[in-house]
This record gives C-alpha cells, structure tokens and sequence, in this order.
C-alpha cells in the first residue's frame, strides 16, 4: 500500500489485491489467490511516484515467523483453505505426529 497515496496494487486479470509472499531467499513475489499471476514487488507506486510502499497486514508467512520466534515450537504448519484442498489438509493432518512439540493453525 503506497502511505502517500493508498493505492493499493490489484490483479490485473481479477481486480483483486495482490497478496505478498516471501520466498526461501527473502525476496517477496506477489500473487493473485484467484487466478495464480505472479507480481514483483515495486520500489515506487505505479500512481504517485512515491517512495512509500509499505506491506500491512500479517499472513501466514508473518504468523509463523512469529509464532517460531516466541515459542521456538517445531515443526510449525500453518495450512490454509484459501491455498489448499480440504482433502489436502486432511492428508497433512493424518501425516502429523503427535509426539513432536507443534503449534497447528
């Protein structure tokens, strides 16, 4: 989201806003959750210019980074309808020790 402006950057095939994700190596990609478009992220706004991009929100990327910080709680799974099946998740629930210390969200 642009602090100077607001605009807020938006698929360009759904017109929906594009949701930020980090990868393994730190860089952050967009990608729109309706039609899978992937986007880089700009160091300016598209309408203003401005140099004030600011991400706002927490994800599930944010809550585990959290969650490992305060609790040092491994393995950590975070699973989401949005981006999986419910068949999917029920797979990884059954996969899913009950010996080992988790934090299951």
């Amino acid at each position: 989201m642009c602090h100077d402006c607001g605009h807020i950057p938006h698929c360009t095939h759904c017109d929906i806003a594009i949701a930020w994700h980090k990868d393994q190596q730190g860089s952050m990609f967009g990608i729109c959750h309706i039609c899978k478009a992937h986007y880089t992220l700009d160091a300016q706004c598209p309408k203003c210019r401005s140099h004030e991009i600011k991400l706002y929100g927490i994800g599930n990327q944010q809550l585990l980074d959290h969650l490992h910080d305060a609790y040092g709680a491994a393995p950590l799974l975070i699973q989401s309808e949005i981006a999986n099946s419910p068949n999917k998740i029920k797979k990884l629930m059954t996969k899913i020790s009950a010996d080992a210390p988790q934090i299951i969200i």
